[in-house]
């Protein structure tokens, strides 16, 4: 049996992976990183509503942040079209 914070990560990844098939089909050709884009992006927006505004510029994880969402669209457009 896998320990507790094992299974409290792996419960949410395996619902992530089963929205983004139905909501993008079986043809998204790397289903694990939609999963971890859509995980960066929804923990950046939770944060945003959450916790204080940092002072400076972007950090490194905004960008990171911005790339997972431009992949997200990419995948979301591509199976939208079909």
């Amino acid at each position: 049996m896998a320990a507790p914070s094992s299974c409290r990560r792996t419960s949410p990844r395996l619902s992530l992976r089963m929205i983004c098939a139905y909501a993008l089909g079986s043809g998204v050709t790397d289903p694990e990183g939609v999963v971890t884009a859509f995980e960066r992006v929804l923990t950046a927006h939770l944060g945003k509503l959450y916790r204080p505004p940092r002072p400076g510029p972007p950090d490194e994880e905004a960008e990171r942040t911005e790339r997972a969402d431009a992949a997200l669209r990419l995948s979301a457009r591509g199976r939208s079209t079909r």
